[in-house]
């Protein structure tokens, strides 16, 4: 089993905004496109919710999405809704996101491996400049030394994302020497 090492979100990918230029005469219609909506409730995009927007070719060109990006809420109403995070473990072409979230693409997939993505810390006030320096945990290692992620997440298996929140803070405050 390896030993315990800590990355910076910066070090492991890049941070891009989305789509900012969508008016309510581009809805329904164009190419597919994430919401904010997909994002914040789910913590795999859900393919069967994709929108149609039109979305002009420079921003699918700059906002384009990849499988392995991972998508962050970058603004909400309530402090609980920020930095959720949300990750598409599928292929579709011409694929842009929303302008309230954040993605994230990484460098390749030797350190986080997508499907663990959503295990991901929230955080308030989410700016590209303070994700950059966050923390994440390691692969994830059974107690026999082998890789938990060998074998990819099921879709089906639903992810308490609270408890992984609450166990994150934990951790943080027990790592700062809180308790």
């Amino acid at each position: 089993m390896s030993e315990w090492k800590e990355y910076k979100l910066g070090d492991l990918g890049t941070f891009f905004g989305g789509v900012t230029t969508i008016k309510r005469e581009d809805y329904g219609f164009g190419t597919p496109f994430i919401s904010y909506k997909n994002v914040y409730k789910n913590s795999k995009i859900d393919i069967s919710l994709i929108e149609l927007m039109n979305v002009k070719k420079s921003d699918i060109l700059k906002r384009n999405c990849l499988f392995g990006d991972i998508f962050f809420t970058a603004s909400s109403e309530t402090p609980d809704e920020v930095a959720m995070s949300s990750v598409l473990l599928d292929s579709i072409d011409n694929l842009t996101f929303n302008g309230f979230c954040k993605r994230f693409r990484l460098h390749n997939f030797d350190i986080l491996i997508p499907q663990y993505a959503p295990l991901l810390t929230t955080r308030l006030n989410l700016t590209t400049k303070s994700i950059r320096s966050w923390k994440t945990l390691p692969k994830p290692y059974l107690s026999d030394g082998s890789l938990i992620s060998s074998s990819p997440m099921k879709t089906e298996t639903p992810i308490n994302r609270p408890a992984v929140k609450w166990w994150i803070v934990n951790w943080v405050r027990f790592r700062r020497g809180g308790g």
